[in-house]
């Protein structure tokens, strides 16, 4: 009982708000290097924007429904386990067996969708059990079991568990929506403000990296119609830091903000996904990164090499 005590609240992180000394920062801290985050080899002009995902910070994804979020995020999180690190996932819209065989499909290069309906259509019993095995025993996954909305306390206190107990180092949530649109509130932006500020402020006093998912606000509905004239032509969903769902609060909390916008064609089906850097404050620059689409049969990112016009 007391060993849980003290692994649960016996250990004090660094205080953003503790005042010191400039004594109290050694030389050799000011002089060491940024260090690189986690470099995802599949988005290589994102990579050079951001110089990797690194600890202590949140990343921000802003993208539209239906755009293939949740993908990019099994995408992350399988480049993450893949480099050694443990990983907390909080996918409110779907069951912990989807997210796990999003993560299996992934590592098997296997159509996540096809795999879903029927698991031995497209893969081998062993091949499927291999990969499961090295997910369970290297002890490399962590899971929410909850769907839907929860009070921002609750969240806080799984993120918590997930990385001071658990001892995860990259922790997706999808969505933030999600996490106040069933609570008995009449201000739903002064909630998604507290649940922002309340992770930020956490991912700065340990060592974890934060990727949040939050959808765009309504109002942007627009950006799914042609431009007049334009209507048979293919066009880009254009997201902007201020179509978060929520207020400037969350654009402030964020270390790094990525668009993940869809390129609509004439018939209204869904082309290319490009990402977009909104907003980075250790990165190099702003703008749009990869362009890419998806593999239908392995699931694989396919960039976009050619000259693409935007």
């Amino acid at each position: 009982t007391e060993l849980a005590k003290l692994v649960q609240f016996g250990k004090k992180p660094f205080s953003t708000e503790k005042v010191v000394d400039a004594s109290e920062i050694s030389f050799e801290t000011i002089i060491e290097p940024q260090p690189k985050g986690v470099m995802i080899d599949c988005f290589p002009k994102l990579m050079e924007r951001l110089y990797g995902f690194r600890e202590k910070e949140l990343t921000m994804i802003l993208a539209p429904s239906g755009v293939g979020k949740s993908t990019v995020c099994s995408i992350l999180a399988d480049r993450f386990m893949k480099d050694g690190h443990k990983i907390g996932m909080i996918f409110l819209e779907e069951g912990n067996k989807d997210t796990f065989q999003r993560l299996i499909a992934a590592e098997l290069k296997v159509n996540y969708l096809k795999f879903k309906r029927n698991p031995l259509a497209v893969a081998s019993k062993e091949a499927i059990k291999e990969v499961y095995d090295s997910i369970v025993n290297n002890d490399k996954l962590v899971m929410l079991d909850h769907f839907g909305s929860m009070p921002i306390d609750t969240l806080m206190a799984k993120v918590k568990n997930m990385v001071l107990v658990k001892g995860c180092k990259y922790i997706l949530l999808d969505h933030l929506s999600m996490v106040v649109s069933g609570n008995e509130s009449e201000n739903e932006r002064k909630e998604l403000d507290m649940v922002m500020t309340a992770l930020a402020s956490f991912c700065a006093a340990n060592a974890v990296h934060l990727i949040v998912v939050c959808h765009i606000n309504r109002s942007d509905s627009a950006q799914f119609l042609p431009q007049k004239g334009q209507e048979d032509k293919p066009f880009w969903v254009n997201v902007r830091k201020e179509s978060a769902r929520g207020s400037a609060a969350l654009e402030q909390c964020s270390w790094n903000i990525l668009g993940i916008e869809p390129e609509i064609l004439p018939d209204f089906s869904r082309g290319r996904v490009r990402i977009k850097v909104l907003k980075t404050r250790f990165g190099d620059s702003l703008g749009i990164a990869d362009v890419f689409t998806l593999d239908q049969e392995t699931w694989e990112v396919i960039l976009d090499q050619e000259g693409t016009e935007f």
